[in-house]
């Protein structure tokens, strides 16, 4: 995707697909429209293919057969709120929210974004079934850690790059459900 096309998508207001790929798949560090990037240096000098990257992800989900038996969907959290919510069950029923996360920038023209009806609903949904996972940096108390890892984080850009742990919380009703590891 070009520059142009790029900044061509982020003018026309019209949601499709390209246009989704283009808000965060070419945009700095995955950030809504936070600016253009094909490619990332850093500072030891290595040049990392943003697209490439992705594609080559891509095609590694493909081959793996338990992600092709899955029904992936994507929505506002509260959007799947009602009727659905209803049919949580934990065999057909796992959850990734990624909210924007509490004390950092949300996304370009969107309200701020209520972090406690998140968690109301995630622990909802919990109690109803699924196995919900929610990244995020901290979690009320009764949300279990359930993974952790060390991400580079450049949006301050240049090589002021830092290092920020990253997390994934279960509400303590579906933890068990996850199985060890």
């Amino acid at each position: 995707m070009s520059r142009a096309r790029y900044q061509e998508l982020r003018g026309c207001g019209v949601d499709s697909l390209e246009r989704a790929v283009a808000c965060f798949g070419f945009s700095f560090n995955g950030r809504a429209w936070g600016g253009y990037t094909s490619s990332y240096t850093r500072p030891c000098g290595h040049v990392d293919d943003i697209w490439g990257s992705r594609c080559r992800y891509y095609a590694r989900l493909r081959g793996s057969a338990g992600f092709a038996r899955a029904r992936l969907c994507e929505s506002d959290y509260r959007a799947a709120i009602g009727a659905s919510a209803a049919r949580l069950t934990p065999q057909t029923t796992l959850i990734y929210l990624d909210p924007p996360y509490a004390g950092a920038s949300g996304y370009d023209g969107t309200p701020a974004f209520d972090s406690a009806a998140l968690w109301a609903t995630a622990r909802e949904w919990s109690l109803r079934g699924a196995v919900v996972l929610v990244s995020e940096y901290t979690a009320p108390s009764d949300f279990v850690l359930v993974a952790s890892g060390a991400k580079a984080s450049t949006f301050s850009g240049g090589d002021r790059a830092s290092c920020r742990t990253e997390r994934l919380f279960a509400h303590r009703s579906c933890a068990a459900r996850l199985g060890p590891g």
